[in-house]
């Protein structure tokens, strides 16, 4: 009995010691789980160190380019620096030639100036394109394909019936063609004539019981869309009309500007005499003309040279710094040059103002234009195009035009030519 105890025992300790050793699928499952957690955990770990130490990496690029280009600033505050000691050495010598130099280069551009002024002045680049724009805004115009006035007739032509239709026609033939009405239809107020039109046909209604309310509220409905379309171009053109008038004060005032400064500088060089006057009814731009005839780049340098050789010595070296202390208005007016190169900056502005309306003008016309396409109103639709491309084709030729006789890189290239330096000290 004792030697069967022991055995059973053996047997139990082998059994456990078996199942100690092999663990249960269970158990290998955990096992591998809790291994691919540890996995993870490190993957997210090392990915983390990554881009922390790619963020150090561009955090120390950034400090080396900031290094790098604060040096660079040193460099040129640097020589900056030197050019402008050199400049404070200048001499008397190359003083006087600085302000020979700003003088003749700010009457050249004066010249140009006024000449460029008067070009924008006149405006007769965009003759053709203005000329399509009044047209279009007639009502009686038929270049869309259809006009105004067209439309209307055959409105009512297709919508009222009974023995007063002939004279409701009549009457609403005369109240589109009156000559009041006629011409530039910017000049009148399109939502007027509609209202005019409309009130004819209500009144005639209120007499006729052959004009029934749906035929009225037909007309009404077709009348406004033609009415509130014409509306659109005139706004435009009222528009654009009114920033030509603007654009006309802003080149009259910058005129006068170029004006009152040269006929100071002219009073206080005493260059060329007596200055005429401008006569009543001599607009600003031929006064200019006039003084320029006399006050030119070529006169200003023989003025020079004339001063040059007034104030030589024994030895026909030239005597700069009593040159300068003689004619101290010299000085003067250079000190203004910087009021020169403000002046230009107004032309130029002034300048880009204008082309820009021009193509702001266009560019809602074509807009306009293209919805009478879109909502069917023509009857024609290649009629349209047609005006739409003439009209953008005019707009090209008329800008093309006015940049060449502006020739803003010339004026440039000689405001350029201006040293403010100088006067500013």
């Amino acid at each position: 009995m004792r030697k069967i105890t022991l055995i059973f025992i053996c047997l139990v300790a082998i059994s456990v010691s078996v199942q100690a050793q092999d663990p249960t699928p269970q158990q290998l499952a955990q096992q591998l789980k809790s291994l691919q957690d540890l996995r993870r955990a490190d993957s997210v770990r090392i990915i983390s160190l990554n881009d922390s130490l790619k963020r150090r990496i561009q955090m120390l690029d950034n400090m080396q380019k900031r290094i790098d280009d604060h040096e660079l600033d040193l460099q040129k505050a640097d020589a900056g620096i030197k050019q402008f000691g050199k400049r404070l050495e200048v001499s008397d010598e190359n003083r006087y030639r600085v302000i020979k130099s700003n003088l003749v280069y700010s009457s050249e551009l004066f010249e140009m100036l006024n000449e460029r002024l008067n070009t924008l002045d006149a405006l007769n680049q965009l003759q053709a394109y203005q000329q399509i724009l009044t047209d279009l805004n007639n009502p009686a115009n038929e270049n869309l394909g259809f006009s105004y006035n067209k439309k209307v007739l055959q409105l009512l032509e297709s919508n009222i019936q009974g023995k007063k239709k002939s004279r409701l026609l009549e009457i609403t033939s005369m109240v589109l063609n009156n000559p009041v009405l006629k011409g530039v239809a910017s000049m009148t107020p399109i939502l007027n004539i509609g209202s005019s039109v409309f009130n004819v046909v209500s009144s005639f209604a209120a007499q006729d019981d052959k004009i029934s309310t749906s035929s009225l509220q037909n007309i009404k409905g077709e009348l406004d869309k033609y009415t509130l379309y014409y509306g659109k171009l005139n706004d435009t053109n009222a528009t654009f009309q009114r920033n030509l008038d603007s654009y006309r004060i802003n080149v009259s005032n910058l005129h006068t500007k170029i004006k009152d400064f040269v006929v100071k500088n002219l009073k206080e060089s005493g260059f060329g005499g007596n200055l005429p006057q401008q006569t009543a009814g001599m607009t600003t731009g031929a006064y200019l003309t006039t003084l320029f005839a006399t006050y030119n780049r070529d006169a200003v340098e023989r003025y020079f040279s004339n001063l040059e050789r007034a104030n030589v010595d024994s030895k026909g070296a030239i005597k700069y710094e009593a040159l300068l202390k003689s004619n101290t208005s010299l000085i003067n007016m250079n000190k203004r040059t910087e009021e020169v190169i403000d002046i230009y900056k107004d032309f130029e502005n002034t300048y880009r103002q204008y082309i820009a309306m021009i193509n702001q003008n266009n560019d809602i016309m074509q807009e306009i234009l293209q919805v009478a396409i879109t909502e069917k109103l023509t009857d024609s639709a290649s009629k349209v195009t047609e005006q739409i491309n003439r009209l953008k084709t005019e707009k090209d030729k008329g800008i093309a035009s006015i940049e060449v006789a502006i020739n803003i890189n010339k004026m440039k290239s000689t405001v350029e030519r201006l040293d403010s330096f100088f006067p500013a000290l």
